[in-house]
């Protein structure tokens, strides 16, 4: 299984841990674009 995180662009919270544990992190700047950035992390 593949944890995946899909962070905002303005989201000021940090994901320094979450990323130095391995889980990728996707920066959205837009919201309507979360399916496509979900889409490709699948593939």
């Amino acid at each position: 299984m593949k944890i995946s995180w899909v962070r905002r662009g303005n989201d000021l919270e940090s994901f320094k841990m979450i990323k130095n544990l391995g889980f990728d992190v996707f920066d959205v700047e837009e919201p309507e674009k979360v399916d496509e950035i979900i889409r490709f992390s699948c593939s």
